[in-house]
């Protein structure tokens, strides 16, 4: 108001008889107004403060273009029709214009109350209101027109569209920019109709009334439809203007049309005969009509109804009245009003009944009654009871089900529903889990996202109602994690369409998971299986054999599936197959055997054949489960460790007759040794008795390689030449051969040192022999043994690539034998290969592995009925590494101290202590362990050195240097035996032991060790 002038302001206030007043031009609000417009409308400036322009109208939407053309300039007036503040509604004529002041922008409107004071005016109001029906019927038309699911449009006298719904442009898929362009009705017909139509349109303006017309309409992409269309002519001042009209589409009504004929009839007749009791009532609620099923349903006679008060339907007045209270409220809200009540017959019976009642009203919304329908609840409360008594049971079965049955909202990733069972398992109520929080609950349960994103894609890419299988784990209440198969169905949706509720059956396959997985590990274990299987029907018919059958039978899966096992018959080991499964088929009971085969390359081979019948649970036969077990290296190791055992045996029988042997030799050589010191030089008898000496110390030498050969030893590398220890073990070896296989040796190396064990070395001559006479033991022949200089330089004829360049000595065993094949000599290194009827097959490897571990070769040549020769490298030992050995003969060495000797053998007793006297010693001798603990016990420092016996009846000789050590510490003790397992020079040092020597001694030998070790004590 402050943006107005003050000459104004004063008109406004004091000149203007009419009411005026001033709003904003955007907002529309009050922004003053004179006294008369106050006076007009009733209120007071406080509230036309609060109020806008289109608060005062009585149709607001009326005014909506006269404030557009406004805004945009113009001056618009005429009669409208305003409400007061206590409701009336008055007519005014209106003058509304646009008014700028100080660059604002205003809308100035002068309101003059219109008054009918005669019968023009009276004639021109009603012109008025007519006027406003009809724009209120042209309102309400274009809105009906609208929610109208046909095609409804209006033409100009040309055809040229002037109005056209909704429903008619999705229909001919015709745009509104199409539309305002110009869209003429003959576009959305086929050519060949258009004379037709044009025809129809004619006939409509000479008073003919048209009953519709079928025509082929086209979109506007060209898609052809069958449509009914009903027209109209549109006058204008009784001049044609145009037709107006709707199409009907009847692509689906022709298929329709004779089941709507019937259904007519059928709905007519069901109208006819409804059990709904139906009447009109007024305001004051009488009865103005009704149908047959109202006399029916309460039991009344016409006379009983006919402007009757509806208080007869019901069991009391507080009822009646009740209904009517609750009744005018809620018309005022709805058009309808349904509710449940209690009715009463006249036989005084009362029922449950459905009333809904929808208001009557006049053209001009007046209200004027009421139509009842009232459907009788008596059988529809019964079906009610059953349908709670029905879910009271499905929600016990459902609680009952072992499986558990929730409903998961997968967005939340949380269930808002579970069963019993679901319950139990979780061990949280479905109520509690909104309090625990979605992130504690997914951790308690251990649920996976991936799941419930996985979920979310199949519904979300499945088909409307299609159930989702998954396969899922969960955690119980104990923290187990369990396996699932869930049956799943989208139970509710988001509004865009996306799943929120699943329902969910959900039955635990925990144990089925462990089976599935035990079978597959079974599979996984037959499949992998070095033992060969295949299955076969009752029939015989193969169905099933794993990788090491197809490799043993040398027949695949896909070659043999689906046959007979008479189809396996290709060779010898499917020959022997196929008769022991049809033995055990025939007699239709287990069978288990061995089969022992000669293989195609020549070597001995034996099955464990086990055939097994499958048993259903009707006690029927259904398959054969055969296996097959290669046990030929099984059978090999027996053998060899049965050779081992022998060997073992061996040497322990070596063992003791080296004990008692080497005693018998010391007495021998020590009473020969003594007879020798009588015997002058010169005579015939000291000749024999050095012979008893040498033969003795032979006798020694051979005990020795007895308990080498018997492996008793240790294995110890050392430098070792190689021409004695070949001497001697050729020697060892042939008192085994037969005089038909003459041995030469030849010795050609300029050094025959390496770097070997010495029990190795004699191994890998044994087995190379032994094999040579083997391969000429019908014939005989030549065995020859050469020891030779072998030198390789880099890169040239080297045995081996990976040999290194150097001196080398060449073993050489070469026989006059029947030589062997090609294919044997391929083989001839491999664990368990032979082709001696009893071997072991590990002579030749453990040769091979000999020799490579001293970083040498072997080398073979030979060919059939020429011999054999097998060529052994060995890297020579480096010169610092050889030691020379001289043998000096030289008197031993003598003394005059004190030693007691210990021995159980009376013999080597009296020579050894008549050696060591003569030699000066003071010797006291004993055979018995504890007569010696008692001299000794007697007198601890009356002896410096003690030599003892290891194995003596009473005690051992370790045993009792343990106690005389006791007594007196550091006393020397030498520890002499024949053989023994259990003590070593190793264990005997431990024990405090000076020295350990194996009987029998020389005299010089025993000298030396006495003196050695009593210098040490020294």
């Amino acid at each position: 108001m402050g943006d107005l002038n003050e000459s104004l302001r004063r008109w406004l206030m004091q000149e203007a008889a009419d009411g005026v007043a001033f709003f904003d031009a955007e907002s529309l609000r009050f922004i003053d107004c004179n006294p008369a417009f106050t006076n007009l409308f009733g209120y007071s400036g406080d509230e036309l403060n609060r109020l806008a322009f289109y608060d005062i109208p009585a149709e607001p939407s009326i005014l909506e273009a006269d404030v557009a053309a406004a805004r945009k300039g113009e001056t618009i007036s005429g009669e409208r029709r305003c409400r007061r503040k206590d409701g009336n509604v008055f007519n005014v004529r209106v003058k509304l214009s646009p008014i700028s002041a100080n660059g604002k922008r205003y809308l100035g409107a002068v309101f003059h109350e219109v008054k009918v004071c005669s019968e023009a005016d009276e004639e021109l109001e009603k012109r008025r209101q007519v006027e406003e029906a009809l724009q209120e019927a042209k309102r309400k038309y274009e809105q009906l027109a609208e929610i109208v699911p046909q095609p409804i449009f209006e033409t100009d006298i040309t055809g040229k569209l002037t109005f056209a719904n909704s429903a008619a442009f999705e229909k001919f898929r015709y745009t509104q920019e199409d539309f305002e362009q110009g869209l003429n009705i003959f576009q959305m017909l086929e050519s060949y109709e258009h004379e037709k139509a044009q025809r129809n349109i004619e006939r409509l303006f000479t008073g003919y009334k048209d009953t519709g017309n079928e025509y082929e309409a086209c979109t506007k992409d060209g898609t052809v439809f069958p449509i009914r269309a009903y027209a109209a002519p549109l006058y204008r001042m009784d001049k044609p203007v145009g037709i107006s009209g709707i199409a009907i589409d009847l692509t689906e009504a022709r298929k329709t049309m004779q089941e709507l004929a019937r259904s007519e009839e059928r709905f007519r007749a069901l109208v006819e005969n409804s059990s709904d009791a139906i009447m009109m009532v007024t305001l004051d609620r009488r009865v103005v009509s009704y149908n047959k099923a109202l006399l029916t349903l309460f039991g009344l006679d016409p006379e009983d109804v006919e402007g009757q008060s509806t208080r007869v339907f019901y069991t009391s007045d507080e009822s009646f009245e009740e209904l009517g209270r609750l009744l005018a409220p809620a018309i005022k809200k709805e058009n309808t009003f349904r509710k449940e009540w209690l009715f009463q017959k006249k036989d005084g019976t009362v029922f449950p009944a459905e009333i809904v009642l929808s208001v009557l009203r006049l053209p001009d919304r007046s209200l004027i009654g009421y139509m009842a329908v009232i459907r009788d609840m008596t059988e529809r409360k019964k079906f009610e009871e059953q349908l709670r008594e029905s879910q009271c049971f499905l929600t016990h079965v459902v609680d009952t089900s072992p499986d558990l049955i929730y409903i998961f909202d997968i967005t939340e990733r949380i269930p808002v529903y579970g069963n019993k069972q679901a319950e139990d398992f979780a061990g949280i109520r479905a109520s509690d889990i909104k309090g625990m929080g979605r992130e504690a609950f997914v951790q308690r349960m251990g649920i996976d996202a991936q799941f419930c994103n996985e979920l979310k894609t199949k519904f979300e890419h499945a088909p409307e109602g299609e159930v989702v299988a998954i396969e899922y784990r969960m955690k119980d209440k104990h923290g187990e994690r369990r396996w699932f198969s869930s049956r799943n169905a989208v139970f509710e949706r988001t509004r865009d369409g996306r799943p929120k509720l699943v329902l969910a059956i959900a039955r635990d396959i925990t144990e089925q998971k462990y089976a599935e997985e035990g079978r597959r590990l079974l599979a996984a274990a037959v499949e992998q299986s070095p033992d060969s299987v295949m299955i076969a029907d009752q029939r015989g018919i193969i169905e099933y054999v794993n990788k090491a059958f197809e490799t043993g039978m040398k027949r695949s899966l896909d070659e043999i599936k689906g046959k007979d096992i008479a189809v396996l018959k290709g060779n010898r080991r499917g020959e022997e197959f196929f008769r022991a499964n049809a033995a055990a088929m025939k007699g239709r009971t287990a069978w288990k055997g061995y089969l022992r085969l000669q293989e195609d390359q020549g070597m001995p081979a034996e099955l464990e054949v086990a055939v097994s019948p499958v048993i259903d649970d009707k006690g029927v036969i259904t398959h054969y489960v055969t296996r097959i077990r290669d046990i030929s290296i099984q059978r090999r190791l027996e053998e060899q460790l049965r050779q081992a055992q022998k060997m073992q045996a061996v040497g322990t029988l070596a063992g003791g007759i080296a004990h008692d042997f080497n005693n018998i030799l010391a007495a021998m050589i020590g009473n020969a040794e003594l007879a020798l010191d009588d015997i002058p030089a010169g005579m015939r008898a000291r000749d024999n008795i050095e012979e008893i000496v040498r033969s003795g110390l032979r006798g020694r030498d051979l005990v020795q390689q007895i308990l080498t050969f018997s492996r008793r030893g240790e294995h110890e590398q050392k430098v070792l030449r190689l021409t004695p220890l070949i001497k001697e073990t050729i020697k060892f070896l042939r008192a085994s051969l037969p005089a038909s296989i003459e041995i030469q040796l030849d010795f050609t190396s300029s050094t025959d040192t390496v770097f070997a064990d010495p029990v190795q070395i004699q191994q890998v001559l044994m087995n190379l022999c032994t094999n040579a006479a083997f391969a000429m033991r019908e014939k005989g022949g030549l065995l020859e043994i050469r020891l030779t200089d072998a030198l390789f330089n880099e890169g040239v004829n080297m045995p081996e690539a990976d040999m290194k360049p150097g001196d080398y000595l060449a073993i050489r065993v070469r026989d006059t034998g029947e030589g062997m094949t090609e294919a044997v000599k391929k083989r001839l290194f491999e664990p368990f290969f032979t082709t001696k009827p009893q071997g072991t097959g590990m002579g030749l490897a453990v040769v091979y592995g000999i020799v490579r571990s001293y970083h040498g070769t072997i080398t073979v040549e030979s060919t059939t009925g020429h011999g054999a020769t097998f060529t052994v490298y060995l890297p020579k030992a480096e010169a610092q590494q050889v030691v020379a050995e001289e043998v000096v003969e030289a008197p031993a060495p003598e003394g005059k101290e004190r030693i007691l000797f210990v021995d159980d053998e009376s013999a080597i007793v009296r020579s050894g202590a008549e050696i060591l006297e003569r030699m000066g010693y003071r010797v006291t001798a004993t055979t018995q362990g504890v007569e010696a603990l008692k001299l000794f016990s007697q007198d601890p420092g009356g002896y410096d050195l003690i030599i003892l016996d290891q194995t003596m009846p009473d005690m051992t000789g370790a045993a009792l240097a343990e106690i005389l050590m006791r007594i007196r510490p550091g006393i020397p003790i030498i520890l002499a035996t024949g053989y023994s397992d259990a003590m070593s020079p190793e264990k005997a040092k431990e024990i405090g032991i000076r020295e350990f020597v194996m009987k029998p001694l020389t005299k010089r030998e025993l000298g030396e060790t006495v003196r050695k070790v009593l210098d040490q004590a020294a």
